[in-house]
């Protein structure tokens, strides 16, 4: 069986929109985590990350989260042919967006995104269901937020044909997954170790290394639109 999925001109239009968003949003979060100064040896790069990151509209920084959740959906829908891994993945990353747009903590990128005020209006309506989700334990929202990088490193690591782009997206799933644990232990685990230097330190490296990986695939992946 044949288990290639080969794009024609609309699969390939999502799946470049795909990369776009993914692109846009992990280079911006790639350069906060930069200015931020939470990694020592970047700060040689700092000044320019500021510069990029002042080039930026305020109103962009709302739309971050809906811009990585759309993202993901167009690529793992473009490069994915079994409905049933699409669907839970389409599932799990809706419920990570509701659950960190409305704790306004995200563990998916470890940088508080700003939600618009519709959305935060919107989700106010529904407060009630998703506090009872909450209240279930303190480690739904990591819990969450890790199965869906999970079943994205399944996507990806099941695409066919091979392709560049998806290779380095794939690689940043697997230091997301340990950034993601880590960030969840430093929120609901009490010691001295959680806020050792050296913790912090492993923890910020995985997730730049994340999103830098997926800001480095997601180049290729719109500059290989032409490809099937």
């Amino acid at each position: 069986m044949n288990k290639r999925v080969y794009n024609k001109t609309v699969g390939k239009i999502f799946r470049t929109l795909g990369f776009l968003l993914i692109l846009v949003v992990s280079a911006i979060i790639t350069a906060e985590m930069i200015t931020s100064g939470t990694i020592s040896f970047l700060a040689f790069a700092e000044p320019i990350a500021t510069q990029v990151a002042d080039l930026i509209p305020a109103i962009v920084y709302e739309y971050l989260g809906l811009g990585l959740l759309v993202g993901l959906l167009f690529l793992v829908w473009a490069i994915r042919r079994g409905v049933v891994l699409r669907f839970l993945v389409t599932v799990v990353l809706l419920a990570v967006f509701v659950i960190e747009s409305y704790t306004a903590i995200s563990f998916f990128t470890d940088n508080n995104l700003l939600t618009p005020a519709w959305l935060v209006s919107a989700l106010a309506a529904i407060s009630g269901p998703i506090d009872q989700l909450l209240d279930i334990s303190i480690w739904i929202a990591p819990g969450a937020a890790l199965a869906a990088v999970i079943l994205l490193w399944a996507v990806f690591a099941n695409a066919r044909p091979k392709r560049f782009s998806i290779f380095f997206i794939r690689l940043s799933t697997i230091t997301l997954m340990f950034a993601i644990i880590m960030l969840g232990i430093k929120s609901n685990v009490s010691g001295a170790f959680t806020t050792a230097d050296w913790y912090l330190m492993i923890m910020n490296v995985c997730y730049f290394l994340s999103f830098a990986l997926i800001t480095f695939g997601s180049v290729f992946g719109v500059i290989g639109f032409y490809r099937k």
